[in-house]
């Protein structure tokens, strides 16, 4: 026989895939042994007994039929014939919620059809394993309020105006594979009250320039480069500035003051005189003048 075949199902490195039945005859009778072409599976060579090398997964994109060179050996002499492995997909992932619970607000008002949220199962498997389908336990709000659509899409099926305002609900959400594995999740679903609206006027008013972020922004720069600029020119005026030229003028100005005296004015009073004509001599009146003096023998 050339052609053998062995059926086992995806799994770890390391599982039993199965013992292939392989018909060999020895004239000698000597001990054979066998090998495997494939990297994918080991094959004890006394035994025949066929395992996977390492993790198989068909969910990840592995084939479900391998074929595979098989050798026999006594020793000396050999033979090749051909194993064909066939693995089988299982049901190894099981259905999963990105949370296990869910918090929604729906209006007592909304309309029969409105999608609520999103809420998909993810599911790992792959073709029939992994379509999922998803019902419902509602028992909490004594009706049939909800549905769930095939995409996890959670919506409103019947009028909630019967719904109190406040009220709130938990449903539980059941995603089952076609493999029959299940995950739930809680979605509690809340009714909010109806909001007090209060009017109010505002009067409009110019804004001052300080109010405005901006301008508070660039003013604050400004007047920080210009606070540098200051110190950094205070700093170059003391540390190259020569100031002996001031030093020699004040001293020079206090030298003079020191030295100048503001020359004072003596005003003396006019000298008048009257002579009475001699009576034999003249008839004439002689007046004397004398002008105005200073200390310093100048006439002004």
């Amino acid at each position: 026989k050339t052609t053998y075949s062995v059926t086992g199902i995806e799994g770890a490195a390391g599982v039993t895939i199965g013992t292939p039945a392989f018909a060999v005859t020895d004239p000698e009778r000597d001990t054979t042994t066998y090998s495997l072409d494939c990297a994918e599976f080991t094959l004890n060579p006394i035994s025949g007994v066929l395992t996977f090398t390492s993790d198989y997964d068909i969910d990840a994109g592995l084939t479900t039929t391998v074929s595979c060179g098989v050798t026999v050996s006594d020793g000396s002499l050999t033979d090749t014939a051909t194993l064909v492995v066939n693995i089988n997909n299982i049901n190894d992932n099981t259905p999963t919620f990105f949370r296990s619970t869910y918090s929604f607000y729906v209006t007592h008002d909304s309309t029969v059809g409105t999608v609520i949220a999103d809420i998909p199962a993810t599911d790992g498997d792959i073709r029939t394993f992994g379509e999922i389908t998803y019902s419902i336990d509602q028992t909490s709000t004594g009706g049939t309020y909800f549905r769930m659509n095939s995409d996890g899409g959670l919506y409103v099926a019947s009028d909630l105006s019967s719904f109190s305002a406040g009220a709130s609900k938990d449903i539980i959400i059941t995603a089952t594979d076609g493999g029959g594995l299940t995950t739930t999740t809680t979605v509690t679903i809340v009714i909010p009250g109806v909001p007090t609206t209060t009017v109010s006027t505002t009067t409009d008013r110019y804004m001052t320039f300080f109010e405005d972020t901006r301008n508070v922004a660039w003013f604050v720069v400004c007047m920080s480069v210009l606070l540098g600029l200051f110190i950094l020119i205070s700093f170059i005026i003391v540390r190259y500035g020569d100031f002996s030229w001031m030093k020699r003028l004040c001293d020079e100005l206090a030298r003079q003051c020191k030295g100048k005296r503001r020359s004072k004015i003596r005003r003396e009073p006019i000298k008048m005189s009257y002579v009475e004509p001699a009576r034999v001599r003249t008839s004439a009146t002689k007046i004397t003048w004398e002008a105005w003096r200073t200390s310093d023998n100048r006439f002004y």
